[in-house]
């Protein structure tokens, strides 16, 4: 499409010089304009790279400390429900189920002196310490509708002319700059670290009766004969003569969250050639209104700088693009002096692409460019 609207605006110059009231005269006919401009409404979504190089600033995570699970803790405190087989008690105490008696129950264990708290309980505390550590990213984007101020030259020149009717032929070169025309920032990455403790309390509860039977007592102080083959006090494993209970106790927990914050900031400047066919219409002798059709030729540069804690980036990105240009103006003539104002509208351009290493996303370019000047006609 941009070829074929090349191909026709082409044409259309080559028709006006072959037209009636053509201007031959090289001395005369010429224009020199010069003023400002401004780019309206440059769409820009861009964002700063989920994936993107701003990775590495990342401050790495310190391991986090290893130990019991809350659920290792609780099953090491619930194989006391259970006596199947030889289990340690605190102090150097046990209980072993297996012994040389027949009869129920066994006399093969031991208790040692100041092991049993009040109403004949022993305690046995498992102790657990968990960490757990959560990342998770987060888009840095901006969103804008922005506009562009700059300045603008021309230099025309009469190509036809047929009563109050006539075309110019003309080139402009039009220079903007906006910086700052993309800000973002926020927190990008974020890490949060927790952890937990506590300690599962297992109670033991031996039976009065058998605690306060002055058999079961050795002279230090101690419980049980502790021996396979015994004899000394029975302890009726089946029989109730042991009651277990479990509680949690000292719990706490605590956590830990840190931000990874960015910052985006981009600049944009545009150098954009025109080249166009301007008819006009002289309303009186001091007022012409005048269109233009012509195509225009863009260099758009874009500067991105990120920075985070000890990152730092900037890149460039260069776009050229052809697109058409036409629209409307009006202008003041007083002897060889002019003042004016022109409205152009931007077609057939596309969209700016643009992908870098930490910034994505796309800018278009502004669709319409309004510029006021003064000129000196010889």
């Amino acid at each position: 499409m941009k070829r074929i609207a090349i191909v026709i605006m082409v044409a259309s110059f080559a028709g006006a010089a072959e037209a009636d009231g053509f201007n031959t005269s090289w001395g005369e006919g010429w224009r020199v304009t010069a003023g400002g401009a401004m780019n309206g409404n440059m769409r820009t979504k861009l964002g700063v790279r989920q994936d993107g190089a701003w990775r590495r600033g990342i401050p790495a995570s310190a391991p986090l400390p290893s130990g019991t699970s809350r659920a290792e803790a609780q099953a090491a405190g619930d194989a006391y429900d259970s006596i199947s087989g030889r289990v340690s008690l605190p102090g150097g105490g046990f209980i072993d189920p297996e012994c040389s008696r027949v009869e129920p129950g066994t006399w093969n264990w031991y208790i040692p002196a100041g092991a049993l708290g009040d109403g004949g309980v022993t305690t046995i505390v498992d102790s657990y310490s968990e960490f757990e550590s959560h990342e998770s990213f987060s888009r840095v984007s901006g969103k804008d509708d922005d506009y562009a101020a700059g300045f603008s030259v021309g230099f025309e020149r009469e190509l036809w002319r047929k009563g109050g009717f006539g075309a110019d032929l003309g080139f402009g070169l039009s220079y903007f700059r906006n910086s700052g025309f993309f800000k973002a920032g926020g927190a990008a990455y974020t890490r949060t670290q927790s952890g937990s403790s506590g300690d599962y309390v297992t109670d033991i509860a031996f039976n009065p009766d058998v605690i306060g039977d002055p058999w079961a007592q050795n002279p230090d102080g101690s419980y049980g004969a502790g021996t396979y083959d015994g004899p000394g006090p029975v302890l009726d494993l089946g029989g109730g003569d042991l009651t277990v209970s479990h509680r949690w106790a000292n719990i706490s927990s605590s956590s830990r969250t840190s931000s990874y914050h960015l910052h985006a900031e981009g600049d944009y400047e545009d150098i954009e050639m025109t080249f166009a066919v301007k008819p006009f219409w002289d309303v009186t002798d001091w007022l012409r209104l005048r269109g233009t059709l012509g195509v225009a030729v863009s260099r758009t540069h874009f500067t991105f700088d990120v920075d985070g804690q000890g990152y730092s980036s900037r890149q460039r990105f260069d776009d050229w693009a052809v697109y058409g240009v036409g629209g409307l103006g009006g202008m003041l003539r007083w002897e060889n002096f002019c003042i004016g104002v022109d409205f152009l509208a931007r077609f057939l351009d596309d969209d700016i692409e643009i992908r870098g290493r930490d910034v994505r996303g796309s800018v278009e370019r502004a669709p319409w460019m309004l510029s006021v000047y003064a000129g000196y006609e010889f």
